[in-house]
């Protein structure tokens, strides 16, 4: 039977080439896991941390400098078997040497490699790994195929198959690590193994798996095999096998699964999952190797309906509107990542009522961890082959790797029920035509090869039911323009960089895979690492913290479109905060009322990798900006939004949930004391899917609230408060029950708008949900507290007593008129 050795014990790192700035010397030795230069180096306190200050700046000769990774290498005396070095993933440029001799040149992040070892057993050898800077390889790569242009100066993503992210983007720090990113292990086994398994049950009629068995066989051993497959699950216990000749290597199993619970994503029914058991054996019927998964029964289509150029997911024949999220990795090492900050992360998404997240091009193809959790919480997974934002050379070589790159990740991740549609590149095609890189390149090969050609034939020949989109966005031709919302796939995007937020519903989309605003990370995230971030936004730490393209100014006139700008850092805080959600809310709610012409919106981007300024919905500690809940306003099963401003309001409602709604949607308008000035009540049916627009308006009223089972929206005449807003009155006290402290927040006078409980800004370790509250007369706010070690009764007194621990839009409007 096939057995796995970790290879997990302890490396020896040694700086072979320092590259200018480097705090060592070459041949320093470290002891390492090997998972991470930068993180090995930041534990022994070599180098500062990355988050902190510009320390960006000062670590950039970690990855310009060359390291060897060296161990001992005990192979097993086991004649007549095989064994395998295997390396799952190389992060990036390395030769492997054994005693001295090169068995292996790696050059792409995205590949694993396996070894023969076996004429090294009996004895121990000197394992040695050595690691080369992707700057100088890229820097060669670009002498020999010349400049191919990108998205971000002196970012040589496009010549080497590393994640595009290690060398910086809009969004995070430069920090290109090297190290063994995944596991290592031998691979000991004999007369066959099992090289690859894919299992697809994306067929029509009765539930069933087709399961596609690749065979690696030991060389000189000639032997019939079989391969035995097994469903089991609640209810359901079936299997199917097959024999092999000799001379073959793959074999196709189709196993019936009658009364299988069908697979749904988040929100849509359950996520049924099922144990799929593959086993491999030899003539006599003795085990050689065995693989376990979970599968899920479900159909998949893409629909991309050219007349009308319609975009949409369709999972077992009912169509989805897409809700959800860019995925960037989770971690600004990649080698570090970890499978319970994965989950965490996800399950966030979820709560957000998401149903979606889209692996962007610029990072990695994530681990299973990350694909199994997906299965399980129901989440669809769109990925992108690893290609973003510039024009990657297509050399015969470059080609074959990539093929192989596509091979390898096709048949890791296409048996997983998640995994809903594959796309070829973020923003290639699209930037290909808007910055005409045709000139640029003079003509020579960009990656459309890839897209068009490499990666389809690859997926058509290992998995020809899942659903492949050339890129995103893309409108489904070159007769039209790659980016037109009137056509599949849209990244919206000029009104973040351009315009106002109110112009999102000048638009109707089909599918919307990519759109943002900025927002803040947490005070306490920025402060710990941003030594002045209080002195406003234009602090220096703040301003390299906030990596996009005039990020600063595009904020600030955001701001300056809606309110008056400020340079107090907590009031700049607060209302870019309140930009933010508005923006993404304008957005979203707009793009759901056009259902079923837009079939999908997928916000940028869930989490950040450091302490920035950037679209992420969640801070780099994890604490949700008040963006998240705004998202999981929009996202809820029963959605109900205001849509339109002064006469031409509408309340928009979509029953996404299974089953009938039947219930009365109230408006009021209300005077911005509170008084109720009218009411209204409509009578709502609505089958599982429909949705339905109610006439809205204000009238005389100065504010109109709407509910409908539990959730409550607000419209305001002055929505901006730019003719003047009173005085809410807030109170706030603490109270703590059964050790839990809650802050109560009371308004005594008039309607508080967009509050933001933010007890931190008075006492550190003290923090709240970060909700945008609208509180009426009369009414207390109940906002539970997170406190941490050390704070006492006097400092929640303080919370409660502080000046800026509660701040409404009359606060902001007061202090900054």
């Amino acid at each position: 039977m096939l057995r796995r050795t970790e290879l997990d014990g302890e490396w020896i790192l040694e700086l072979t080439q320092p590259a200018e700035g480097a705090t060592v010397t070459a041949g320093t030795r470290l002891a390492t896991d090997g998972r991470s230069v930068h993180g090995t180096l930041q534990d022994q306190g070599i180098i500062p941390d990355p988050f902190v200050e510009q320390n960006e700046t000062v670590i950039q000769w970690v990855g310009r400098s060359d390291w060897t990774l060296t161990r001992s290498l005990a192979i097993p005396d086991e004649p007549g078997q095989v064994t395998e070095l295997v390396f799952e993933g190389i992060d990036t440029i390395a030769d492997v040497s054994i005693d001295g001799a090169r068995v292996l040149e790696s050059r792409n992040m995205h590949l694993s490699h396996s070894i023969d070892v076996s004429g090294y057993r009996g004895g121990t050898c000197s394992l040695e790994v050595a690691l080369l800077s992707p700057f100088a390889y890229a820097d060669d790569v670009e002498r020999e195929v010349g400049p191919y242009p990108g998205s971000f100066d002196e970012t040589p993503y496009t010549y080497v198959r590393k994640m595009a992210c290690s060398f910086g983007w809009d969004w995070g720090p430069r920090v290109a690590d090297l190290g063994l990113w995944r596991p290592v292990h031998l691979r000991t086994w004999s007369t066959a193994r099992l090289d690859s398994v894919v299992a697809s049950t994306n067929r029509p009629g009765e539930p069933s798996v087709e399961v596609r068995v690749g065979i690696a066989r030991q060389p000189g051993v000639d032997a019939s095999l079989s391969v035995r497959a097994r469903v089991r699950g609640t209810g359901l216990d079936v299997e199917g096998s097959a024999v092999m000749a000799s001379d073959e290597q793959e074999v196709i199993l189709v196993v019936k699964a009658p009364g299988a619970a069908r697979w749904w994503p988040r929100g849509a029914g359950a996520a049924a999952l099922y144990d799929l058991e593959v086993e491999l054996l030899d003539g006599s019927g003795v085990p050689l190797d065995r693989d376990e998964r979970r599968i899920g029964f479900r159909t998949i289509e893409l629909d991309t309906t050219s007349s009308d150029g319609a975009f949409g997911l369709v999972i077992n024949d009912e169509p989805v509107l897409a809700r959800g999220f860019n995925w960037i990795p989770a971690t600004l090492l990649p080698g570090l990542a970890d499978r319970t900050a994965v989950r965490t992360l996800l399950e966030a998404a979820v709560a957000a009522n998401s149903n979606i997240v889209r692996v962007w091009g610029g990072g990695t193809y994530e681990s299973r961890d990350f694909y199994d959790a997906c299965d399980e919480l129901g989440i669809l997974v769109w990925q992108d082959f690893a290609f973003a934002c510039g024009a990657y050379p297509e050399t015969a070589a470059m080609r074959e790797d990539i093929a192989n790159e596509a091979r390898q990740n096709v048949t890791r991740l296409a048996s997983h029920p998640s995994l809903v549609l594959w796309n070829g590149n973020n923003e290639n095609l699209w930037l290909h035509e808007a910055l005409n890189w045709e000139n640029e390149l003079d003509h020579r090969p960009w990656g459309a090869g890839y897209y068009f050609d490499v990666i389809p034939r690859v997926i058509a020949s290992l998995a020809p039911d899942q659903p492949y989109y050339p890129g995103s966005p893309w409108s489904g031709g070159w007769n039209v323009e790659p980016n037109d919302p009137d056509h599949q796939t849209h990244h919206a995007w000029e009104m973040w960089n351009n315009r106002d937020y109110i112009h999102y519903r000048d638009d109707a989309p089909r599918f919307v895979s990519e759109f943002g605003w900025q927002g803040p990370a947490s005070t306490p995230v920025l402060t710990a690492s941003i030594s002045d971030a209080l002195d406003g936004p234009h602090a220096a730490g703040l301003v390299f913290h906030q990596k996009a393209a005039d990020g600063v100014a595009k904020l600030q006139l955001g701001i300056s479109r809606h309110f008056p700008v400020t340079e107090d850092f907590a009031d700049w805080h607060y209302i870019t905060s309140v930009i933010q959600a508005r923006a993404v809310t304008a957005a979203l709610d707009h793009w759901a009322s056009l259902w079923p012409r837009c079939r999908g919106a997928i916000v940028w981007q869930l989490n950040d990798i450091w302490p920035a300024i950037s679209w992420s919905a969640l801070d780099v500690a994890g604490t949700p900006k008040p963006v998240l809940h705004a998202i999981a306003d929009s996202f809820d099963d029963l959605h109900v939004s205001l849509i339109g401003e002064a006469g031409g309001r509408r309340v928009f409602v979509h029953n996404r949930g299974r089953s009938r709604l039947e219930a009365d949607l109230g408006m009021r308008g209300l005077s911005s004391s509170g008084t109720t000035q009218f009411t209204t009540a409509t009578s709502l049916r609505l089958d599982a899917g429909a949705s339905s627009f109610v006439d809205a308006s204000l009238g005389a009223a100065e504010a109109l609230e709407v509910t409908l089972l539990g959730r409550r929206r607000f419209a305001f005449a002055d929505a901006d408060g730019s003719a003047g807003i009173p005085d809410p009155g807030l109170e706030s006290s603490v109270v703590v029950e059964n050790g839990v402290a809650s802050l109560v927040v009371t308004a005594t006078s008039a309607i508080a708008r967009e509050v933001l409980v933010r007890p931190e800004l008075e006492v550190a370790g003290v923090t709240a949900s970060s909700r945008l509250l609208t509180i009426l007369p009369g009414e207390q706010c109940v906002v539970p507290l997170t406190v941490g070690a050390g704070v006492d009764r006097d400092d929640l007194d303080r919370v409660a007593r502080g000046d800026r621990t509660v701040t409404s839009l009359f606060d902001y409007l007061a202090r900054n008129r």
